[in-house]
């Protein structure tokens, strides 16, 4: 049976973190995706553009006729078309980001939980195991919580000190950063 000084120490939260749900964070965490998407654009584009002088040399018969001349334009007006719609997918997405919903996260040695706030309004409360976690990634900016392949809480690094960094990367098994 466990005393009341080690119940109270594992019921403060080892490391505590704060992110605001917002756009800005929407448009850091879709960095990659924007860019696919811009890549997507600019090839399909240039793929529907190369397909008329290639067509009206081959009218010319300064070139030789070819199906490729066909495939080129249907593939590039396929990946201009997806590309435009990922994009504008994803702007909808950003702007209804901002919701004034904050994500206060704790973690404990077993456990971790979050408390979604609007203003002062407590919105919704949960528990996660770690195990719960589909994967558990970490870059540059962020520390990224998947609950499954769609839904990711990200907790902010730049506002954890580096003992909190620390601490974080052991409590969710992550290799140690030496620095």
């Amino acid at each position: 049976m466990q005393n009341l000084n080690e119940m109270q120490s594992e019921a403060q939260p080892l490391v505590t973190a704060s992110v605001r749900l917002n756009a800005n964070l929407q448009k850091r965490l879709m960095r990659v995706h924007r860019l696919i998407y811009l890549i997507l654009l600019i090839a399909g584009a240039a793929m529907v553009i190369a397909y008329i002088p290639l067509d009206v040399l081959a009218a010319e018969e300064i070139v030789a006729q070819s199906d490729w001349y066909n495939i080129l334009l249907w593939l590039g007006a396929l990946m201009f078309a997806v590309g435009l719609v990922c994009t504008l997918m994803l702007r909808s997405g950003v702007k209804r980001a901002d919701t004034g919903l904050v994500n206060e996260y704790s973690f404990y040695a077993d456990h971790f939980s979050i408390r979604t706030t609007r203003g002062t309004e407590c919105v919704a409360v949960a528990n996660f195991q770690y195990s719960d976690c589909a994967k558990i990634r970490e870059n540059r900016e962020f520390f990224l919580l998947y609950q499954n392949r769609a839904n990711v809480f990200p907790v902010e690094k730049i506002p954890l000190s580096q003992e909190e960094r620390a601490r974080l990367r052991e409590l969710l098994r992550l290799p140690q950063k030496n620095k």
